[in-house]
């Protein structure tokens, strides 16, 4: 047997209202897993520690667990609705619960797309892994139209097993074994072409921290009258390794060490700016904006030098690790004005390395400074040997 609570834990939404509940979610063991589409949860009620005096009334045929105050709901993915209670006819008669499956719309297509994280395992639900690309997906229907704004908003990623036993990924997939799916349906009638692309952080669909790897966008056609389920290409997560990155940016003196457009003097890009508020973004860390330091910690090297640091083995996202041998890293630095505007250190599309330091560290965790490269759209990167 199972308490139940109603202290507002473990799903109770009120705490002493009288309305005891149980989660199921909220008391798997390591042996058990989420119910599946024709999978029946029985349950009765039991009074006293003993398990003696069940929530039971008695009829000519026996007795059986009535419904009068009984609540049943079930979570497809979007938030509980309310489950049918039914009896079971004989042995014990207990009630239960059973999850509809799903029914793809006519006229519509399965995609599907996937993200492998097989080779670190670190995430989990609720770091809201995401299909972001030129689509408007209803998480109800599983629905996805057609949006060139990429406005979102998005289909979560799952690892909950097929959809067609209770799930939301491939036919075929299988459940808890870190490769992140969905399959999502797209009306078939005219054809259509969807570039895409991989978030995380993403919130019930919301937009996320970007980590897609391919080569440019991931893209995919529904052709008219497709029938045939289409398998958008997904992407792996890199195993981690074992190589620290850090990064340096030399605001002192007003950005003295900045880039000075070297053709004429006069015109300044970035020096003579008491800069401000340093930040790093990498594609190392989803492109996720993360605070430099000039206090002596995180790395840094002296505090109040002007000289403010970043180190990607102290980020706090426990889905970022160490970079392996040949992973680039791109990364661009974002400061403030004294008026609070926010600069790219950058123009017209070239990141600059003029007051940048960038340094990997080698087996015994010392650091050394490595050459810093241009990459598209502005960014600078560096390689791990």
């Amino acid at each position: 047997m199972i308490p139940m609570t109603d202290d507002g834990t473990k799903g109770d939404d009120v705490a002493a209202d009288g309305v005891w509940t149980f989660q199921y979610s909220k008391n798997l063991g390591k042996h058990d897993g989420l119910l599946v589409a024709g999978q029946q949860a029985t349950f009765v009620f039991a009074f006293d520690a003993s398990g003696n005096l069940e929530y039971k009334v008695s009829d000519e045929d026996g007795s059986f667990p009535p419904t009068t105050g009984v609540m049943a709901y079930l979570d497809y993915g979007n938030g509980f609705v309310d489950a049918t209670i039914q009896n079971q006819p004989d042995g014990d008669r207990n009630t239960y619960v059973e999850p509809a499956p799903f029914t793809p719309p006519a006229n519509h297509v399965a995609v599907n797309f996937c993200v492998d994280d097989t080779a670190n395992q670190s995430y989990a639900t609720k770091d809201g892994l995401a299909w972001s690309g030129s689509f408007s997906f209803d998480a109800d229907t599983r629905v996805a139209s057609y949006d060139d704004g990429w406005g979102g908003p998005f289909p979560m990623l799952y690892d909950d097993g097929p959809w067609d036993q209770g799930g939301h990924e491939p036919a075929g997939a299988t459940a808890g074994d870190h490769i992140w799916c969905v399959t999502i349906w797209i009306d078939n009638t005219a054809e259509q072409a969807f570039d895409y692309g991989a978030i995380r952080g993403s919130v019930d669909g919301s937009n996320g921290g970007w980590i897609w790897n391919g080569d440019g966008n991931g893209s995919f056609t529904v052709t008219s009258g497709a029938t045939e389920a289409i398998d958008a290409a997904g992407m792996s997560i890199p195993a981690w390794g074992d190589t620290d990155l850090r990064l340096t940016l030399d605001l002192s003196s007003d950005g003295a060490n900045l880039y000075q457009d070297s053709e004429d003097p006069h015109v300044v890009d970035f020096t003579g700016v008491a800069w401000t508020n340093p930040e790093v973004k990498s594609s190392a860390t989803a492109w996720e904006l993360a605070p430099m330091y000039d206090d002596g910690t995180h790395g840094d090297a002296a505090a109040d030098d002007g000289i403010y640091t970043w180190t990607l083995s102290k980020t706090q996202n426990p889905n970022d690790g160490k970079l392996s041998s040949g992973a680039k890293a791109e990364f661009i630095f974002v400061f403030e004005r004294p008026n609070g505007d926010a600069d790219e250190y950058k123009r017209n599309n070239v990141g600059y390395a003029e007051g940048v330091g960038a340094y990997l560290d080698d087996a015994n965790g010392t650091f050394s400074e490595v050459t810093i490269m241009g990459a598209g759209a502005g960014n600078t990167y560096v390689e791990v040997p």
